[in-house]
């Protein structure tokens, strides 16, 4: 388990796949670098969890296809 987690982001892992959760979306740039962390150490990305979504800053669009839920919009 990682000692330190960018922008308080946490993995869990099952089966070599990897849900990156996290507190806020607001312009995606943490979300998408720690993805690309993920797979570039040999994961399957299964997606993205956010409690919180800024929607006027898109960061949903900088996570490309990957699956991304958010439990509230602002």
């Amino acid at each position: 388990r990682p000692r330190n987690h960018a922008a308080a982001t946490s993995l869990e892992t099952t089966a070599g796949r990897v849900l990156l959760v996290d507190d806020v979306l607001a312009t995606g740039g943490t979300a998408s670098a720690t993805g690309r962390l993920v797979e570039r150490l040999g994961g399957r990305l299964a997606g993205y969890g956010f409690l919180i979504e800024l929607d006027a800053l898109e960061g949903r669009s900088r996570l490309g296809d990957d699956h991304v839920r958010s439990l509230i919009h602002y």
